[in-house]
């Protein structure tokens, strides 16, 4: 039941499951529904097994909500003790004291789970011990395993849209920057290139660059460099912001390329790595993994 429920969960298609409307025509109105005759059948055959089961009864009344008859009563969570802050209190119960795991991570993926931390923005705010402390300790720790697991040279690995794209590590990084202000590993400008977005052209490169860190930069040079580490070409870029906003920020740039490029030759953002970074391997493209260009009309 929880495996199939998983697999349906993005989409939530049982949203669409109203009073009086048949299974059939709710299984009819679009892909998503026509993939739940199986969550449903599971469901009822759990409920049929296990009437009492308080899992159960969560997953039958959380898909079947607005087509049910009467919903179970809930007991309220355990209120504040005196003098206790509800801020402070309910956070600790549900999450950190009920759901938190070693890696910081709080039941659901990177993805969701960076997304929980960023409710509880202000809270580090409030106070520097008891929750606040736990929570950013357990921040520090999900920030570690995005690094490590869905990151690489700054950049989400896994295939998804663009909505979904920035959840896994990228958003959660501006939220360190945030709570961990000064700190050195998390206040700094990340820059960022790579070959999908670098065309070669006869007598230019063009492509975007991109900060993916937790400060502004400035004076930017994007060079290319020859086998030699020698600079062929280059262009200095004003500043790009960070994007603390989670908006990302990029901008384009074409180099004059003065002659036929050569094996070895690299486009390189801050060749002398004058720009703190909070990572520098991804500031690098070589020419040679990029399609080839038909010179014949141009330098030779």
């Amino acid at each position: 039941m929880k495996s199939i429920f998983a697999l349906l969960s993005e989409s939530r298609p049982w949203g669409s499951y109203r009073r009086n409307m048949t299974r059939d025509e709710f299984f009819s109105l679009n892909r998503y529904a026509a993939l739940c005759p199986e969550l449903f059948l599971t469901i009822d055959i759990c409920h049929d097994l296990a009437p009492d089961d308080d899992m159960v009864r969560q997953y039958r009344e959380w898909v079947y909500l607005r087509n049910i008859e009467e919903l179970s009563e809930v007991d309220p969570p355990q209120a504040p003790p005196e003098g206790v802050p509800a801020w402070a209190w309910y956070p600790r119960l549900a999450w950190l004291d009920n759901r938190i795991v070693p890696t910081g991570e709080l039941g659901g993926k990177v993805s969701d789970d960076s997304d929980m931390y960023q409710q509880f923005t202000d809270l580090p705010f409030f106070e520097n011990g008891g929750v606040a402390a736990k929570l950013k300790d357990n921040a520090m720790r999900l920030a570690e395993l995005t690094d490590k697991k869905h990151l690489r040279d700054g950049i989400n690995i896994l295939v998804c849209d663009a909505l979904h794209a920035y959840e896994e590590g990228i958003n959660h990084l501006a939220l360190m920057s945030r709570w961990f202000y000064g700190d050195p590993v998390f206040d700094r400008a990340d820059l960022a290139i790579t070959a999908r977005e670098i065309e070669l052209a006869w007598d230019n490169v063009s492509g975007t660059l991109h900060n993916i860190g937790s400060s502004n930069a400035k004076g930017i040079v994007v060079a290319l460099i020859d086998g030699e580490g020698t600079a062929i070409s280059q262009i200095t870029i004003d500043e790009i912001d960070a994007p603390l906003d989670l908006v990302p920020k990029r901008l384009d740039f074409n180099i004059p390329l003065p002659e036929k490029p050569r094996s070895a030759w690299k486009l390189i953002a801050d060749p002398d790595n004058t720009i703190p970074e909070i990572y520098e391997g991804n500031n690098m493209v070589r020419l040679d993994d990029l399609p080839a260009v038909d010179y014949s009309k141009g330098f030779e």
